[in-house]
């Protein structure tokens, strides 16, 4: 008698433990922590990038479809391009465009821009990764990925410089 007893408090115990550590089939590939709550792993913009830049007149028109007014001049066709620590926002004086931002992280040489104004996609669908580099006072951005949302142009093999 006690040894069924004993036997079966076993295969209660062995049950229960199973139970405890859930399937044995791995399951798919849960969020991360980043992309579940809208973040992105990665630092702020460094203090040499703070501030607002200008992207070149010529580019400008050839986004706004060489609807600006010559001769091309920042006072008549311009995107700024404004960073926070945190944040990323376009203000314009293009006829037909309007302004927009959200979230930045940098990761070394790598800036991630995500949560924008006019990408209603959620990480990591909706991030924007690119490289960047000051020369001579030049920021210049090169895409690390596809990026779908609307900031691509404005930001993919484009230059800035600070106003002056």
């Amino acid at each position: 008698m006690r040894s069924h007893r004993s036997l079966g408090v076993l295969c209660l115990w062995l049950v229960l433990l199973a139970a405890a550590c859930g399937p044995s089939t791995p399951t798919a590939n849960p969020p991360t922590p980043s992309s579940a709550s809208g973040t992105r792993a990665g630092g702020p913009v460094p203090a040499l990038l703070l501030g607002d830049w200008l992207l070149q007149a010529a580019a400008a028109n050839t986004i706004a479809g060489g609807a600006c007014p010559t001769p091309l001049a920042a006072s008549t066709c311009t995107f700024r391009l404004t960073f926070t620590a945190t944040t990323y926002n376009w203000t314009t004086n293009v006829d037909g465009f309007t302004g927009g931002g959200g979230d930045v992280v940098v990761n070394g040489t790598e800036m991630d821009f995500f949560n924008g104004q006019q990408c209603t996609l959620n990480p990591p669908a909706g991030v924007g990764r690119y490289t960047w580099s000051v020369t001579g006072g030049v920021l210049h951005f090169a895409s690390l990925n596809h990026d779908v949302c609307p900031r691509a142009p404005y930001l993919d093999n484009q230059s800035y410089s600070r106003p002056t």
